[in-house]
């Protein structure tokens, strides 16, 4: 089924097979969860004083030298937000890729700490472009309920219906703007007046953000996703070194749509992405935008990348474990033993990654990706 998909979509091999091993070596070596821990606290701070330069604020004090348990204390706080991972077998829980119909299949490249999907700001005249941001995750809405019961009148004035929703609201989007955040990511909506005062206190609001992308960005930005207003607090603010919107115009053929998470938004073949980049967390995500000219052939190197990722992931770790087992099994004087745990050269993860290629593609193409040069 995948050798026909790939005669239909008309696949380039010769184009694509570069492409696809080096995205899935640069995805398989962005995708580390069991080094995450040890490499985010480090990468947190620096983008905690990107954000203090760019929004004229102070950084928080440093403890003092002397006092060794605060200083364990704050260190143990700020590994917190990362902690370490399970082990996961499957990297392509950690990867997501993006096809984008316009361009070159060589400007296809992979972002190690982004998290990106298929949204805009909800103003026109918010901003959809920063430095280095603060990013607050809010399931459910933000709006009005409207809540009868029994004891309440049935016949009220709508102006003080309005007022009670506008003090309702007033709350809420204070309580918000108390943690000072940039970027403001809500599952379902947020009420019109809610926004105009979002809007003048300069914060980018994003609508209708489905559960599983808030998932990657409070794993990816350390923030807390809260079920409601009353549960934000400075804990569950998220950073990431840059926020930004970009649309691209996609050249799509007749009877083309656009992928699952996309289907349905926007129009006029353009795609609207937004990008969380720089984000603290190392290891424990990466973003993959795969161009190309047909969205059909970008949906059968989808696959095939999909599954070369999985091989160059486990190629490395099978080289790790072998260097680890030959140095155990080494004697102290053998001069050959090594102390570290070096990967396999590119040329055999590319080798494993031509194996996957083998079987999505056609029988006539496969003699050249199998024979080719590493």
């Amino acid at each position: 089924a995948a050798a026909a998909a790939a005669a239909a979509a008309g696949v380039d091999v010769d184009a694509w097979a570069p492409v696809v091993t080096r995205l899935a070596m640069d995805a398989a070596d962005a995708v580390r969860p069991s080094r995450a821990a040890s490499s985010s606290a480090s990468a947190a701070s620096v983008v905690s004083n990107d954000l203090a330069a760019n929004q004229n604020r102070q950084p928080p004090p440093a403890p003092p030298a002397a006092s060794s348990s605060s200083s364990s204390s704050s260190s143990s706080s700020s590994s917190s937000r990362f902690p370490p991972s399970p082990y996961v077998m499957d990297p392509r829980e950690y990867v997501k890729i993006k096809r984008i119909a316009t361009g070159d299949p060589r400007d296809s490249r992979v972002l190690p700490r982004a998290v990106v999907f298929r949204r805009n700001v909800a103003h026109r005249r918010m901003a959809s472009s920063r430095g280095a941001s603060r990013i607050v995750l809010l399931a459910g809405a933000l709006e009005y309920q409207r809540g009868e019961s029994p004891a309440a009148p049935r016949l009220s004035s709508m102006d003080a219906l309005l007022d009670q929703e506008h003090e309702h609201l007033r709350a809420a989007v204070a309580r918000v703007c108390d943690l000072a955040p940039d970027v403001l990511c809500v599952e379902r909506t947020v009420a019109r007046f809610a926004q105009e005062l979002l809007l003048e206190r300069g914060v980018s609001v994003v609508l209708r953000v489905k559960t599983s992308a808030l998932r990657r960005l409070a794993r990816s930005t350390g923030a807390s996703i809260a079920a409601a207003v009353d549960e934000l607090t400075e804990n569950a603010v998220g950073v990431c070194g840059e926020f930004r919107v970009e649309s691209h115009a996609e050249t799509r053929e007749l009877g083309e749509e656009g992928e699952g998470e996309d289907a349905g938004g926007g129009g006029g073949g353009v795609k609207t992405l937004m990008t969380f980049d720089k984000c603290p967390a190392v290891g424990l995500g990466c973003s993959v935008l795969l161009k190309g000219a047909s969205a059909r052939e970008l949906g059968v190197v989808k696959t095939a990348l999909r599954d070369a990722i999985v091989w160059a992931h486990h190629a490395e770790r099978e080289g790790a474990w072998l260097a680890a087992f030959a140095t155990a099994a080494a004697d102290d004087d053998d001069d050959d033993a090594t102390s570290e745990w070096p990967p396999p050269p590119p040329q055999s993860r590319a080798v494993a990654i031509r194996r996957v290629l083998f079987s999505h593609w056609s029988p006539y193409d496969r003699v050249r990706v199998v024979n080719a040069d590493p």
